[in-house]
């Protein structure tokens, strides 16, 4: 493992991370609804920004010769691509353990096209969350009900024995794609950080998400101030984006990334509070580079593409890399654990 000191004391020293080869860039956009035009319009600027794109792939545009030239225009303009694979909403849309057999179909098939089309493109992301039908079930149940109800609907998930039996099933689907020359990476919900505590997976295994096991290249997690709002009621500080990218990096060492968002209004499910403003947005990312995590990926550019180049700017600052003041991240992560894992 790197020294900590080290990596605070480069990160000061440049204003930002080490940059990296295209697709392992330091800081990255997620883009879920641009179209490719859209994209394509915006290579010089994440070119400029020296930004990677994970860029949502529905498995309906496997084999798509426009999706293939997008990618080639990527690389031609320096800007690595990471392949966000969705599938059908009928099938979940985000993979988890209850579509493995579909995810195995449709990442083993890009996996073809990829080779067959020599496309320059090295990682594939699983999204690790709930099905959309049980996300949108939730967030009923939060609006109607409240949180606490909303948690017991979260744990009526959990099945351990199919749990570990999917979680098996990820793993040997992990390897197989990691043996055709692709890296894998994980992206999923920080609550999910917290299972270790306590020895089991009843929080990943309530959540659907198979993320402890796997051969993962690279594991992120979505600590989402949004989600943590729609969950609390709440805005909190950076002190909360410190504390699990903390976690992430004890757990995952130089595997660990942060995922923060939500900027914009842009998203297959609206939140009730993006980020207010880009101060915050850079506050939050110079926590994560404070844990020792380098990797940071911003939802999303849909989000930041009606932005003007100018209005743009704030939002990427590098700012200071700073572990912030501790004002509610251990009693919120005990507070949202103790329910999440409680019987």
């Amino acid at each position: 493992m790197r020294a900590l000191g080290c990596i605070v004391g480069l990160l000061a020293a440049c204003g930002g991370a080490e940059v990296g080869a295209p697709g392992e860039r330091a800081d990255a956009v997620w883009a879920e609804f641009l179209s490719d035009d859209a994209i394509r319009g915006e290579l010089p600027w994440l070119a400029a920004h020296q930004l990677d794109v994970y860029l949502a792939i529905p498995e309906a545009r496997l084999g798509d010769p426009a999706l293939a030239a997008l990618i080639r225009d990527a690389a031609a303009a320096d800007v690595g691509v990471r392949a966000w694979l969705l599938l059908d909403e009928a099938d979940g849309y985000w993979p988890n353990e209850h579509n493995i057999p579909a995810m195995r179909e449709t990442a083993l098939a890009f996996a073809d096209w990829r080779d067959a089309e020599a496309l320059p493109l090295d990682w594939i992301i699983f999204d690790l969350e709930m099905s959309l039908a049980r996300t949108r079930a939730i967030a009923d149940v939060i609006e109607t009900s409240g949180t606490v109800a909303a948690i017991d609907a979260i744990k009526a998930g959990r099945d351990p024995a199919a749990f570990a039996t999917h979680t098996a099933e990820m793993t040997a689907l992990v390897d197989e794609l990691r043996g055709r020359g692709l890296r894998v990476a994980a992206v999923s919900y920080p609550m999910v950080l917290d299972d270790p505590a306590d020895g089991d997976h009843d929080i990943a295994d309530a959540f659907d998400v198979p993320v402890a096991g796997p051969a993962w290249d690279e594991v992120s997690f979505m600590v989402y101030q949004s989600l943590i709002y729609d969950l609390s009621g709440s805005w909190h500080g950076p002190d909360v984006i410190h504390s699990y990218a903390a976690s992430a990096r004890a757990q995952y060492g130089d595997r660990a990334a942060v995922a923060l968002g939500i900027v914009g209004t842009v998203g297959i499910e609206p939140v009730a509070m993006p980020y207010p403003d880009a101060a915050t947005l850079v506050a939050d990312r110079g926590a994560t580079r404070a844990a020792g995590v380098e990797r940071v990926s911003l939802y999303s550019l849909d989000g930041m593409a009606p932005l003007a180049a100018t209005d743009r700017a704030p939002w990427m600052a590098p700012g200071a890399v700073r572990v912030p003041e501790l004002v509610d991240a251990d009693g919120l992560r005990s507070l949202v654990s103790g329910l999440l894992d409680g019987q």
